[in-house]
């Protein structure tokens, strides 16, 4: 089951990612929320285009996890709900964080 504002803020994504700000990054980022209405979603980078689709991943280079509230902070901007959300383990990145961490910092820049 899939939650209508999350869906519509994850097929933003690849509008939001300017095409020169993907080179050198070939990666695919799987994103978990937590809570009953939301399913995982995969995004996939490669020569400069991205993709994203409803599903899981079987090796992602990197894993986002976080309640969907707390990832629409993320996306806000607001530092200080940010840094309590991770050191209160709200949000969790497993594999390779600079490539997460390149993405969602352009995505609060859009």
């Amino acid at each position: 089951m899939s939650n209508p504002e999350i869906e519509q803020v994850m097929l933003s994504i690849p509008e939001r990612l300017p095409r020169e700000n993907l080179e050198g990054i070939n990666a695919t980022i799987q994103f978990d929320f937590d809570g009953e209405s939301s399913e995982p979603w995969m995004f996939t980078i490669r020569d400069e285009k991205s993709e994203i689709k409803p599903g899981k991943v079987d090796k992602p280079d990197a894993i986002f996890m976080a309640g969907i509230e707390d990832f629409l902070v993320l996306l806000s901007g607001d530092i200080e709900k940010i840094g309590w959300s991770f050191l209160q383990g709200k949000i969790v990145v497993e594999g390779d964080m600079t490539i997460v961490w390149r993405v969602l910092a352009q995505l609060r820049s859009s």
